[in-house]
């Protein structure tokens, strides 16, 4: 197939047209993707919208504004005035710590993308972004030690919660990824890490690059495949101290 110039329709359609043709579809031409030019001389009624499809209101409510305000004070007076500390000791000073997570619990933004049922803030996708755009005005960095646990261990179990996402609301644990591999990244499928299953568990057997943050990690959220078998991806909760895991190496 010839790269396609922009607007040249009728030659996708006969691409499309063929393609379908091969494959066996009475109406090709009727499944083609089709292009459309809207000049409506008689208005849509009114009762022929969805309901919930009507313009969103763009406009923030009062707690929104709010919210949002108390966002950047936080970044203002706790984040920004550690720019500087970071930038003259290549990270933040394990002295400075502990203020920052006590700043970060004082102020209600530690786990905003967990219920509080599980010890997160509570907050809504929305509010979370209002919050993450005040926070990301800061460099370094920062903006991360404004702890948010793999959004993952929202479907933990319930052992697996109070070991794991408890503690990482909490800002006393922290979890990292370990997804990509030499091979495998943004397509998951081509991950060779594989997990067999052994006695009550499961062997682990791969190479991952890439780890963010495992420095400051207490455990790895592994994606592995079971029995090498792509279509049962499965990621496994892996202390950092397990038996069986090295640390090869850490850009500096």
């Amino acid at each position: 197939i010839q790269p396609l110039k922009t607007g040249d329709d009728s030659r996708l359609a006969q691409i499309v047209s063929r393609r379908t043709t091969h494959l066996g579809t009475k109406h090709s031409r009727r499944s083609c993707p089709a292009r459309l030019v809207f000049s409506t001389e008689q208005p849509i009624p009114s009762d022929d919208i969805l309901p919930g499809t009507s313009l969103m209101d763009m406009q923030l409510s009062d707690e929104h504004r709010a919210l949002s305000a108390r966002s950047r004070e936080f970044c203002e007076q706790v984040l920004q005035p550690l720019e500087l500390t970071v930038e003259e000791n290549q990270g933040l000073p394990k002295s400075e710590m502990p203020a920052l997570k006590a700043a970060v619990l004082d102020w209600g933004f530690a786990a905003i993308n967990h219920s509080q049922e599980d010890g997160g803030a509570g907050y809504s996708l929305f509010e979370q972004t209002l919050i993450n755009e005040q926070m990301g005005r800061a460099t370094n960095g920062l903006w991360s030690c404004v702890w948010q646990p793999p959004i993952c261990l929202r479907d933990a179990t319930a052992a697996q919660k109070l070991k794991y996402l408890k503690p990482c609301c909490s800002g006393e644990f922290r979890g990292c990824f370990a997804i990509t591999e030499p091979g495998a990244g943004s397509d998951p499928r081509q991950v060779k890490t594989n997990a067999r299953e052994s006695g009550n568990g499961f062997v682990i057997n791969g190479d991952k690059w890439f780890v963010t943050s495992f420095g400051a990690s207490q455990f790895i959220i592994v994606h592995a495949h079971v029995d090498d078998d792509p279509d049962k991806p499965t990621l496994f909760l892996v202390d950092r101290n397990t038996k069986g895991v090295q640390h090869v190496r850490s850009p500096h």
